[in-house]
């Protein structure tokens, strides 16, 4: 449950969403901050099915969510 809660939170806070093309995490200059920070993709939502994968992760300042497109393969 603290994961569902964790997403329901997400979706209330957030303000903005903006695609990235760094894998771990993005460079930032937020504005309520300000200054540059470092925000971490360190959360994923995988689709088993297809093995795509979306990488996120959330300013705390300005709220903006930060992702990316990914896939995780499962064959060895």
């Amino acid at each position: 449950m603290e994961y569902i809660s964790l997403l329901k939170e997400f979706g209330e806070n957030v303000k903005n969403y903006s695609e990235t093309k760094n894998f771990y995490y993005e460079n930032h200059n937020c504005p309520v901050l300000g200054n540059n920070t470092k925000v971490k993709l360190d959360y994923t939502l995988i689709n088993d099915e297809t093995d795509k994968a979306l990488r996120f992760g959330i300013c705390g300042g300005c709220k903006t969510c930060f992702y990316h497109y990914d896939f995780i393969s499962k064959r060895f």
